[in-house]
């Protein structure tokens, strides 16, 4: 069978494979880049923009609450960071508690995390406030839980 240009076509691909195969590669003009290449850095940096944005306005919120006493400001930075708290009571909803009461507890923990919160620390507020939710999570299922364990063996 012939494997010249004219015969690139799916029909002659069962025959010939490895012309298909060459067919179907990147061809020598592209640069090697993929349009999905190019399109994930840029929503990489987009995403980066997007958080350092997210970043000052949370910090911006966080001095008016600590400086200033607003109220409006640490409850627009709860429900900012309520998605925060449902993926990490998700984490734990397999234990027998209902989900809604696992991210009211996880809640919570998270205002006592921004009420605590040291701006001059340096770090995210996510950073700070996660293990505060996951330890109330666990602190609600220790004080909830069995006071007498049964022995493994």
């Amino acid at each position: 069978m012939d494997c010249g240009p004219s015969s690139n076509s799916p029909a002659t691909a069962s025959a010939c494979g490895a012309c298909w195969r060459q067919s179907s590669t990147v061809s020598p003009r592209s640069s090697g880049k993929t349009a999905a290449g190019s399109s994930s850095r840029s929503a990489s940096r987009a995403s980066k923009a997007r958080s350092e944005v997210i970043e000052k306005s949370d910090k911006a919120l966080l001095r008016r609450y600590h400086e200033e006493g607003d109220l409006a400001a640490r409850e627009q930075l709860i429900e900012q960071y309520m998605s925060l708290v449902r993926s990490l009571a998700r984490r734990y909803s397999y234990r027998g508690e209902q989900f809604e009461d696992l991210v009211q507890i996880g809640a919570i923990g998270l205002i006592k995390a921004i009420d605590r919160f040291d701006l001059e620390r340096g770090v995210e507020l996510t950073t700070y406030a996660t293990p505060n939710i996951i330890g109330e999570i666990k602190r609600h299922f220790r004080d909830r839980g069995w006071s007498v364990r049964v022995p493994r063996g």
